[in-house]
């Protein structure tokens, strides 16, 4: 009886450790399952990603602008000039409202064509420069002999014809020209010396319909009289936007210093001979 009772115990023991290991097997810890590397990577169909390009900023070169020269008889160079120049003029387009007033700008192109005369005189020269689509700019210079002022010359003349065809939408098709005023001094030098200005310089023309034509000129230099025979330009008389004296910033700066400085210690000092003053006068009070 006593075996019976042990086998049966023995047998209940095995049956209970086999539940135990089958239940292990199956709700022991959970393994991890297998990942790709592809599955690891950003799903980029769901997901798009903008990335910011830098456009790097390239210093403007300065654009090449042409020399006109102009010779005399004797094949020689009696006019020199070089400029930059940009034309804003008014002219009549039609829109989809019907006629309206436009702007349009154009530049002196590098392929423009100079020419001109030289007066035996040597008092009055001219500068004649065409481009294309009958496009012409007409420059008269003068010399201004005053027995008070040193010898000089000046621009005394500025003309612009334009083909008002050439510009978008325009109603017109025909030249018009712009012109300077009669009491007009420009680019004005001592006699023997060329003019120079790099700075920008505004011209106001008045065309046919009594509209302003605003000419702009920078990187200037003209001489029309007493070129040298090497056929380059004379000492330069600077303009006035060139020749004036800037500040420079670094300067600036610590003089404001300085000078905040200075007011500082004036309050101190004041302050300190007042609060003394007050001081004495209490004292003597008190006496």
């Amino acid at each position: 009886m006593v075996d019976k009772g042990r086998l049966r115990i023995l047998a209940g023991i095995l049956f209970v450790t086999t539940l135990v290991h089958a239940n292990n097997s199956t709700v022991g810890p959970t393994s991890t399952p297998a990942v790709s590397s592809s599955e690891l990577l950003p799903n980029t169909s769901a997901v798009t990603r903008t990335r910011e390009t830098t456009t790097a900023v390239i210093p403007t070169q300065q654009p090449s602008q042409p020399t006109f020269t102009v010779k005399d008889n004797n094949d020689t160079v009696c006019l020199l000039a070089t400029f930059n120049a940009t034309f804003n003029v008014s002219y009549q387009a039609m829109t989809g409202d019907g006629k309206s007033e436009e702007q349009y700008s154009f530049n002196l192109p590098d392929t423009a064509l100079g020419g001109g005369d030289c007066e035996k005189d040597g008092t009055n020269a001219m500068l004649h420069i065409t481009w294309e689509g009958g496009f012409i700019l007409h420059m008269e210079f003068k010399v201004k002999d005053d027995p008070k002022l040193p010898k000089s010359w000046y621009a005394s003349v500025i003309e612009l014809t334009y083909n008002v065809s050439m510009f978008p939408d325009a109603v017109q098709e025909e030249l018009h020209t712009s012109k300077s005023k009669k009491d007009l001094e420009c680019f004005k030098a001592v006699f023997g010396n060329s003019y120079k200005c790099m700075s920008s310089k505004q011209i106001d023309l008045l065309n046919d319909d009594n509209k302003t034509t605003i000419m702009e000129v920078s990187r200037v230099q003209i001489q029309p009289f007493s070129v040298p025979d090497t056929g380059a330009f004379s000492s330069a008389t600077e303009c006035q936007a060139d020749s004036a004296p800037k500040a420079p910033l670094d300067n600036v700066i610590p003089i404001a210093v300085a000078a905040t400085l200075a007011a500082l210690i004036l309050v101190i000092i004041i302050i300190y001979f007042v609060t003394k003053k007050y001081n004495s006068s209490s004292y003597k009070a008190m006496d």
